[in-house]
């Protein structure tokens, strides 16, 4: 049982190569585990890209739950130049918030007062 938690078109935040660690790389994509959750948060890329232009532009984002409980980031190509959406991944203290309201958030603790942030939040841009 796979459960869609969100689907559409989303641009990619990520503040740091530092946050991903590479866990398989593919002909057609290339897997991620988000530093901080563990192996409990993955983030798969089809996009056509190198993995030095993960972030910064837009994808079609599939956020799902595996049958191991894992939350999987899905990104693929999408024609979207402006979304509505954001996924921002990030680290920071206690009081790092993403600067708009946010639809779904994850908090991984990394030690030192210091936290992993995954949230999907509304555009601001848009």
């Amino acid at each position: 049982m796979n459960d869609i938690i969100f689907s559409g078109s989303t641009f990619i935040d990520i503040h740091g190569q530092q946050l991903l660690n590479l866990v398989d790389q593919q002909h057609d994509h290339t897997a991620y585990d988000l530093v901080g959750f563990d192996g409990a948060v993955q983030l798969v890329d089809y996009r056509r890209h190198t993995p030095r232009h993960i972030d910064n532009r837009p994808a079609r984002l599939t956020i799902r739950m595996t049958e191991t409980a894992v939350l999987q980031l899905i990104l693929k190509e999408t024609k979207t130049i402006r979304p509505r959406h954001r996924l921002w991944v990030t680290t920071g203290d206690k009081n790092t918030t993403p600067d708009s309201d946010h639809l779904f958030m994850q908090i991984a603790p990394l030690g030192q007062d210091q936290y992993a942030y995954l949230a999907l939040c509304r555009n601001v841009t848009h």
